[in-house]
């Protein structure tokens, strides 16, 4: 960061993060892209309207009761 701008613009991209509870150098990078350039890095992914809605799943994690002795 300090390499694209300067010490004090590293130090509020830092704080921003820990701020928010950033920790990952990805996360840290765009929010740099952003505060110095107002976009991020990536642009936004457009998902077409063919791509099927997915369903909400539930597991049964009943079936696994009976691998474990009552009392156990």
């Amino acid at each position: 960061m300090t390499v694209h701008s300067d010490i004090d613009t590293a130090i509020i991209v830092f704080e921003e993060c820990v701020n928010r509870g950033t920790s990952d150098i990805d996360s840290m990078w765009a929010a740099y892209c952003y505060l110095t350039s107002g976009i991020l890095p990536e642009p936004e992914i457009i998902i077409s309207h063919t791509v099927l809605e997915l369903k909400k799943y539930i597991p049964d994690t009943r079936v696994y009761d009976k691998f474990i002795p009552a009392g156990a």
